[in-house]
């Protein structure tokens, strides 16, 4: 059996922690174990992603808002029918690609998630610490694509700035291939980065980054 709980170290720090209880049988005794592991990490970024989501849906409530009031316009102007054509195109088109975008990450957060609950009891200290480290990736992964669709979806209300910098194109390379390394792997595609760590380049960040993400899905999706 498994349950969460918060519990209290020796120091009277608080954590939230993942508790499970074995039974072994030998002979004729019957002992239990129990074992404790600190889920702060997969709780902080959990709640993280909720947020995001809640905010995601706000998002969609404003565009819905939008499209509304242009149905109202175009009883009045027929020009206004283009607009509200351009707008739920827009509208479809940002669900798209957070279905599109999405579903790569959480695959990866169930997968982790399924081996910690079906195999715990047969993974050593070292298999659990890395299945952790795998998940704490895949959920700033996920955190930080959910970050670029909320700029994406503000860029298409007109509510962000084009804010041009100059940095190096092969730290967002690598940001974008960890992102969907585990579905390349799935596919048995090798991906190789040959972008030159001495690139500098001078435009907006997380325009380039929408640039990059799209390209890479787009070529493997459709390897």
């Amino acid at each position: 059996k498994k349950f969460t709980l918060v519990l209290t170290k020796r120091n009277g720090d608080t954590f939230n922690g993942e508790v499970s209880i074995g039974k072994i049988k030998f002979d004729q005794s019957i002992s239990y174990c129990t074992f404790i592991r600190d889920i702060s990490e997969q709780v902080t970024a959990e709640e993280e992603v909720k947020k995001l989501i809640e905010e995601m849906q706000i998002t969609r409530e404003i565009i819905e808002q939008n499209a509304s009031e242009l149905v109202q316009l175009n009883a009045k102007l027929s020009a206004s029918e283009e607009m509200l054509r351009e707008l739920n195109a827009s509208k479809d088109k940002f669900f798209s690609i957070i279905a599109h975008d999405l579903k790569g990450p959480f695959q990866n957060l169930i997968g982790y998630s399924k081996l910690l609950v079906e195999d715990f009891e047969n993974l050593s200290t070292e298999d659990i610490r890395e299945l952790s480290i795998n998940l704490h990736n895949s959920a700033n992964n996920l955190y930080r694509l959910l970050e670029n669709l909320l700029q994406w979806s503000r860029l298409q209300r007109g509510v962000i700035e084009y804010n041009p910098i100059e940095f190096e194109l092969s730290l967002l390379a690598v940001q974008n291939f960890e992102l969907i390394q585990n579905r390349a792997t799935e596919k048995g595609i090798e991906l190789i980065n040959k972008v030159s760590d001495d690139i500098l380049i001078f435009a907006d960040v997380n325009m380039i980054n929408t640039v990059l993400r799209n390209l890479l899905s787009n070529a493997l999706k459709f390897t």
